[in-house]
């Protein structure tokens, strides 16, 4: 990587921060780390001569105790659609665990659309799009499912009716879970009801961000053979129109919505209410990600009745009703 040349220069011992870079290099990207704060930086040292340039490429974020001054400086070079609002260590639970129900830690984020899942906290600008995994947040589910009670025993919970229960004999209090497309899902554990509650909260405030600043998406479907586009819009609420002619077969907000069921698979059964005769109208969809679709729709339901009511938040939190209500 680039010729040879003299060493840079090491820090001194009484220097707060020290560079973790190669001994012998000309040009490199490299981190340079501070002891006292745990924050780190993305540079750029560049050696001429006898002339070592330090150019700051990024601010970065790292796990450590300081979360919320880590979180303000990732936030500085992000763009407003693309901000942390919430990030931190978890307990993940092992898929296909056996009964001494193995956990590992994981490191979680909320940033811009997205919901991560890291091994490791992003150290540099670079490992944003290293993750693990990474949903969209408006097609993911969170659910809180156990508390633990002061009467020694256990309120099984669900987020939001309508959906699978999970049911599982771990005795990990304060547990939760992320519910994705194809099926796909993560068992989460945190040390206290504190923090289940700033997830939640974290959670549904990210989420609602994101529907506003995308304002509406759209998924091909099919229905009889003939394929469709289906678009759940912030302003407008569903419409459903061909993809090849744009023409526009049937639209109804979301107040008209009164019901829906699947078969669990690929299709749906929605039940909206005509404004005119008051009769129910079933319409019914096909999609290659059924759990996707169901999930962005209830985000954008959601994040609509919290546009014009300011209570929802609270009065759907579980967490913080359980945890705060004694």
């Amino acid at each position: 990587m680039g010729t040879e040349g003299p060493p840079p220069p090491a820090a001194s011992r009484g220097r707060q921060g020290c560079l973790l870079v190669p001994a012998r290099t000309k040009t490199t990207i490299a981190l340079l780390y501070d002891e006292e704060s745990e924050n780190a930086y993305d540079i750029r040292l560049k050696l001429t001569k006898e002339v070592l340039t330090i150019q700051k490429q990024d601010v970065v974020c790292v796990g450590g105790s300081h979360q919320g001054r880590n979180m303000k400086m990732a936030n500085k070079c992000c763009s407003p659609s693309d901000q942390v609002v919430h990030m931190g260590w978890v307990n993940e639970k092992l898929q296909g665990a056996d009964s001494s129900q193995t956990f590992r830690p994981k490191f979680l984020a909320l940033k811009g659309p997205s919901f991560y899942v890291f091994s490791t906290p992003p150290v540099s600008t670079f490992d944003w799009v290293r993750a693990e995994r990474t949903y969209h947040l408006c097609e993911v589910l969170f659910k809180v499912h156990k508390f633990w009670l002061t009467e020694d025993c256990w309120l099984q919970a669900n987020l939001y009716l309508g959906l699978q229960d999970f049911d599982f004999e771990d005795q990990r209090p304060y547990c939760f879970s992320i519910v994705a497309g194809h099926g796909k899902s993560h068992v989460f554990n945190v040390e206290l009801g504190s923090e289940l509650a700033m997830w939640e909260k974290s959670f549904q405030r990210a989420t609602f961000m994101e529907v506003q600043r995308t304002g509406s998406r759209t998924y091909m479907c099919s229905w009889q053979g003939e394929m469709l586009c289906f678009t759940v819009d912030f302003a407008l609420g569903f419409t459903c129109f061909e993809s090849k002619t744009k023409n526009v077969l049937w639209r109804f907000k979301f107040s008209q919505l009164k019901g829906s069921s699947d078969d669990g698979k690929t299709r749906v059964k929605l039940l909206f209410q005509n404004l005119d005769t008051k009769q129910i109208e079933t319409k019914e969809l096909e999609f290659q990600d059924l759990r996707a679709v169901l999930h962005c729709i209830h985000s954008f339901i959601a994040a609509k009745v919290a546009s014009v009511d300011p209570g929802f938040m609270d009065s759907q939190s579980l967490a913080r009703k359980y945890m705060y209500s004694s």
